[in-house]
C-alpha cells in the first residue's frame, strides 16, 4: 500500500484520513509492540503481564481503552480491556511461527 502513493486512507472503524506518513507510522507502531510482545513470549509472561508492559511502554494506549466493546467483556479491568486481544493475536502468531521452524 505504501507504494501506490495514495492520497486517502479509509480505514472500516476510524473513518478517512491522509494518508502521508499514515502507513509508515502504523509499521513503526506494530514493529513496536511485537518486540514487546515477543520479549513477553522469550520470558514466558502472561498475556496480561505483557499488556501491562506494553501500556506502560506506549505512551497513549491506556487513554484508547474501550471497556464497553462488545469482544472485550470477558478480559477484566478496564485498563486491560481493549488491546489484550491484539497481545493474544500477536502470541498466537509467534506460536504458529516457532512451531514452523
Amino acid at each position: 500500500m505504501k507504494n501506490l502513493d495514495l492520497e486517502w486512507l479509509n480505514y472500516t472503524h476510524f473513518g478517512p484520513r491522509e494518508s502521508e506518513g499514515t502507513l509508515v507510522q502504523v509499521e513503526e507502531e506494530f514493529n513496536a509492540w511485537m518486540d514487546i510482545v515477543h520479549r513477553g513470549f522469550t520470558n514466558n509472561s502472561s498475556p496480561e503481564e505483557i499488556l501491562e508492559v506494553l501500556l506502560d511502554e506506549r505512551e497513549g494506549l491506556v487513554g484508547s481503552q474501550h471497556s464497553d466493546h462488545p469482544i472485550q467483556f470477558n478480559f477484566g479491568s478496564e485498563r486491560a480491556a481493549t488491546h489484550i486481544v491484539s497481545v493474544h493475536g500477536m502470541l498466537d502468531w509467534l506460536r504458529r511461527s516457532n512451531d514452523k521452524s
